[in-house]
């Protein structure tokens, strides 16, 4: 059986981070005896579809987050009249989040919610043999009488560490190793992203993960990690990692012994974590390890927003951990956002001023957006402040937002034009570093041999009036081209 795994997603500035959840699950298929073919483009349907028609698969798999449910929904209407016989199924955090409707706009034969892992091996194995797939616990299916039906919840995967590593053999996985990496503001080539946990035990109002992984936090061993740098490092030839968990530093002691592993290898490293999860001995050690930056949401410059937001720390936190990795040497992100109900625009200010104080390596200003499965997504619909029924597309990407999706105190039009000028003024610290000149000579070159990408690079500054704007689109058109 042959199981075509697509992973919808839209270009947003760079796009370098694989899709490990998606290669997690190929693994576990192919594992398990069955030929799968994985496709991860910010969606050009004639790139797509004669690679899928060439494999003809049985089964194909579409996973996507929110901003991307318009393209994964015309990637299955493109597909399925030319796959008649072949089943189709989504997966992902927004199906997740709305099994139902997913299922019913898409047409398709099941949904996947939660981890895929299991469950698609699970529903594999049984289309396999012909078996009836109602059982099969963590989907959602459309029953004879047109009624969804969704199944009794799969259990989280316990041991992390009997999952195979990431199929990165079914991807073009040299993509996302180019420049400029997965650090903020300093290109770095041949760095690779790895997860070691899954999971969050906070309540932030304005993040879902709590709503996937009910709250749990899940660690690999030191073992499995040493495993998979060294496949890395012996495959594609890495020089660093960045480490996406949520809070890297929950657990201080594990961290530490894995910046341990990880300087044995000379590779230099990220990670991001919560200004309330670390302390000063945490942040030296990881400096002698080889650690070059660490990324924090920091959200707001004051009290009150951080309250509304549940986000469960405090200026003063913030202000001690990005004291500590100054200190240290370490470079360090500051992610805010602005727009949050209530919110008024002397407190936006107030938060743009606090984040001078902090002094980050690379700041950035998000519009706060209500994703689906979040608490403040439930808010924002019983307040009026989004509508009832909202159009899932690319205007609920963070960087690239097109404006406000709630109805908040401050006019949407000014809250773009104040987040443009807070990107403005930090536009020269977030990207002129030296480590980039080399990089960005490349850029410049590219630019003068393509007028077409440097017209299309100004006409998004000019959209959106932020200078990172036409940066971020460079370096994508850039990145397409060279593909």
């Amino acid at each position: 059986m042959k199981i075509s795994l697509i992973n919808a997603q839209i270009c947003e500035a760079n796009n370098l981070v694989p899709p490990l959840g998606i290669l997690a699950v190929g693994s576990v298929l192919e594992k398990s005896g069955f030929v799968v073919q994985l496709i991860d483009e910010d969606i050009f349907l004639n790139d797509i579809k004669p690679r899928v028609l060439e494999f003809n698969p049985d089964i194909v798999g579409v996973s996507f987050l929110t901003p991307a449910y318009t393209r994964a929904r015309t990637i299955v209407s493109t597909l399925k009249p030319l796959l008649p016989s072949a089943t189709f199924c989504a997966g992902g955090f927004h199906a997740s989040i709305f099994p139902e409707q997913v299922a019913k706009e898409l047409s398709l034969d099941f949904c996947v919610i939660g981890e895929g892992e299991s469950t698609m091996l699970d529903i594999c194995q049984r289309l396999s043999t012909k078996e009836d797939i109602s059982g099969v616990p963590g989907i959602c299916f459309i029953g004879k009488d047109g009624v969804s039906v969704v199944s009794p919840p799969r259990d989280l995967i316990d041991d992390l560490d009997t999952l195979p590593l990431p199929a990165t053999h079914l991807i073009d996985y040299e993509r996302y190793l180019r420049p400029p990496g997965l650090f903020r503001g300093m290109a770095m080539d041949r760095i690779a992203a790895i997860a070691t946990s899954r999971g969050c035990p906070f309540h932030c109002a304005y993040c879902g993960g709590r709503k996937l992984y009910q709250g749990r936090v899940r660690f690999r061993s030191v073992p499995s990690i040493r495993k998979e740098l060294e496949y890395l490092i012996d495959t594609h030839r890495i020089r660093g990692i960045w480490i996406i968990d949520e809070s890297f530093t929950l657990d201080r002691e594990r961290a530490r012994k894995i910046a341990d592993l990880i300087a044995e290898y000379g590779l230099a490293w990220g990670v991001q974590t919560r200004v309330d999860l670390l302390d000063e001995s945490t942040v030296r050690h990881f400096k002698k390890r080889g650690c070059m930056e660490i990324n924090f949401g920091v959200e707001s410059g004051v009290d009150r927003i951080l309250g509304i937001l549940k986000k469960g720390t405090t200026r003063q936190t913030a202000s001690l951990a990005f004291g500590w990795c100054r200190d240290a040497g370490v470079r360090t992100t500051a992610n805010f956002m602005i727009g949050t109900p209530t919110e008024t625009e002397a407190e936006v200010n107030e938060t743009f001023e606090f984040s001078k104080q902090l002094n980050a390596s690379y700041t950035i200003f998000h519009i706060t957006t209500p994703l689906p499965g979040t608490e403040l997504y439930e808010h924002a619909l019983a307040t009026g402040l989004l509508k009832k029924q909202p159009e899932f597309d690319e205007s609920w990407v963070h960087r690239g937002s097109k404006g406000p999706l709630m109805a908040t105190e401050i006019p949407p039009e000014k809250l773009m034009k104040i987040r443009a000028s807070f990107q403005n003024y930090y536009f020269m610290r977030n990207y002129f570093h030296w480590r980039n000149i080399r990089y960005g000579m490349y850029i410049l070159c590219k630019l003068l041999r393509s007028p077409a990408v440097l017209k299309q690079s100004f006409q998004a500054y000019w959209q959106h009036g932020r200078l990172d704007s036409l940066i971020e689109t460079i370096v994508a058109l850039v990145n397409k081209a060279d593909r």
